[in-house]
């Protein structure tokens, strides 16, 4: 009997080993936004150790109030509601406190993320602050989560790839699909977007020309992706004539941007730490539309030299082009100097757009600095996912050797990986014989030179990477072509030049080029105002 009783000891500790154990920490906080900006409530779920599945979650409170942490309840399904959105997913729509508190989300285990998603009901722009208190439960194993194990991850072996003549880089193609039970079959490789940092791509001020703003008091997504109001504004030139001074300040760029508002009655230098005499009265707005869904984050420093305090010169945000004046960023009773951190989460294509409002027709507005600007994708969770090494399409030159690392993702746990090398060689047996063409004409660019590449001289073939080609240009045949070096710039400029094409061995060929000028003429001159014959006239 005791040794049953033993064997029977051991075969429990055994299982433990191998069935999953269920285990929950908890979350709770209280958050903050705005009814009409589908701002997302989140649960932080940093609690769960990584690698492990969170198989359920228990809201046990959530309440919203209105205007401040402990404002006034009981507002939700006639002001405002929520979507409840899991692993990215919309679940439930139009949920409030007690749906939310008894809502089963155990049906979409194992939950990576779990967000509420608030809409407006009334046309109202309302500040709602949400308590939240949440218990996640997950499961840990031996094999480090309830993955699917009979879904797995095929890809190619190692790779050897010789060049095509003249190449000297290989553009990388490689395939992976899955195999076997799988929920979903995936045959797309994802590839995490580089977050942006700082003001550059999509967010770079100077890809955009400035909207003007003469027939509306605010922009909107529609008209474009960027809108910069200031010195292009007909209000303030027709106004008060401040064409020379610009509301935004981009010395800086990318690293940061400034921009000013302006109140009616700003004159040019005036307000001493103020500047911006260019702003539009009485909004200056910057917009940015989000490439892709993930988060924008970046700092600001708020400067204002009015009297009357920074309620009157308010910095804040709107969203997908639903204006709110009153949706500050700024503590509007606070002083006049401010500075903090800005976060969104954004979907793609969704826009958020930062002003300032000058909203008193006194002196001396506003100023706001950004800088440190990050906008990061919201990482992968399922599919085949590009870990490590070259993206399809990136280059991969002679002698080199690539590694690729994918990952499957379920649920956004690695549930199956390959690795698995790329190595690229050179054209193999190039010709050692080297013929060029007798002449060829080459075209100058805006400064009026032109590049000789040894692509353009060389006829024939098969020939190795055009970058292993030496180019030498003369004024006249050399005496010695051995080891001669050129007399010309390349790029070259007009004129007739000789062109020596040498390989790494020191064999060479030989032709002639001409230089030329095919960009059409352009006059440009300053005509004077009236006269017999005013600009844009022609003279008889």
């Amino acid at each position: 009997m005791k040794e049953n009783l033993k064997y029977l000891l051991v075969l429990i500790v055994m299982m433990t080993g191998l069935f999953a154990t269920a285990q929950q920490c908890n979350y709770a906080g209280t958050t903050d936004g705005y009814d009409q900006d589908n701002y997302h409530f989140i649960v932080d779920m940093s609690c769960v150790p990584a690698g492990n599945n969170i198989d359920n979650v228990v809201i046990n409170n959530f309440v919203d109030h209105y205007s401040s942490p402990g404002g006034s309840t009981g507002w939700c399904g006639n002001w405002w509601n929520f979507d409840i959105v899991i692993n990215g997913n919309v679940e439930a729509a139009g949920q409030c406190g007690g749906d939310i508190m008894a809502f089963d989300y155990s049906q979409f285990a194992p939950i990576t993320s779990l967000e509420f998603v608030i809409h407006d009901l009334d046309n109202w722009y309302d500040h709602v602050y949400v308590d939240i208190d949440a218990d996640m439960f997950y499961s840990t194993s031996g094999g480090g989560g309830a993955g699917n194990f009979n879904c797995t991850l095929d890809c190619p072996g190692d790779m050897v790839v010789y060049l095509d003549p003249g190449d000297c880089c290989w553009a990388a193609q490689y395939n992976a699909r899955t195999e076997g039970d799988c929920a979903t079959n995936y045959d797309t490789i994802l590839v995490q977007p580089v977050p942006q940092n700082g003001f550059v791509n999509t967010f770079d001020p100077t890809n955009y020309p400035e909207w003007d703003p003469s027939t509306t008091a605010f922009g909107t997504v529609a008209q474009g992706p960027f809108l910069l109001n200031g010195p292009g504004s007909v209000v303030t030139g027709a106004a008060a004539g401040y064409t020379t001074w610009s509301a935004f300040d981009m010395t800086n760029l990318p690293t940061e941007l400034k921009f000013y508002g302006r109140t009616r009655y700003d004159s040019p230098g005036q307000c001493a730490n103020t500047g911006g005499d260019g702003a539009l009265y009485n909004y200056t707005m910057i917009n940015f539309i989000a490439p892709y869904t993930g988060s924008i984050t970046f700092n600001w420093d708020y400067h204002t030299d009015n009297a009357n305090g920074p309620y009157y010169d308010r910095f804040g945000y709107m969203t997908n082009g639903n204006w709110n004046p009153y949706n500050a960023i700024i503590d509007i009773f606070g002083n006049n100097d401010q500075s903090g951190t800005f976060t969104r989460h954004m979907n793609e294509g969704q826009s958020i757009t930062l002003f300032i409002w000058g909203l008193y027709d006194g002196d001396c507005s506003a100023n706001v600095n950004l800088s440190n600007l990050v906008y990061s994708a919201d990482p992968y969770t399922d599919g085949i996912v590009l870990v490590d090494g070259p993206a399809i399409g990136d280059p991969i030159c002679d002698g080199e050797t690539q590694t690729v690392k994918l990952h499957l993702l379920e649920g956004g746990q690695a549930i199956d990986s390959c690795l698995f090398d790329i190595t690229v060689h050179e054209y193999q047996n190039p010709t050692t014989t080297l013929a060029c063409n007798d002449h060829v004409q080459i075209s100058v660019d805006d400064n009026c030179v032109g590049m000789v590449l040894p692509d353009m001289i060389l006829e024939g073939g098969p020939y190795g990477c055009y970058d292993d080609y030496t180019v030498q240009i003369f004024s006249s045949m050399p005496d010695n072509v051995t080891g001669a070096i050129g007399d010309i710039p390349n790029p070259a400029p007009l004129g007739n030049w000789v062109v020596g094409i040498y390989d790494e061995t020191g064999n060479n060929c030989w032709s002639t080029i001409t230089v030329l000028d095919k960009i059409p003429p352009t006059i440009e001159c300053a005509c004077p105002v009236g006269g017999e014959f005013p600009a844009g006239s022609v003279a008889p």
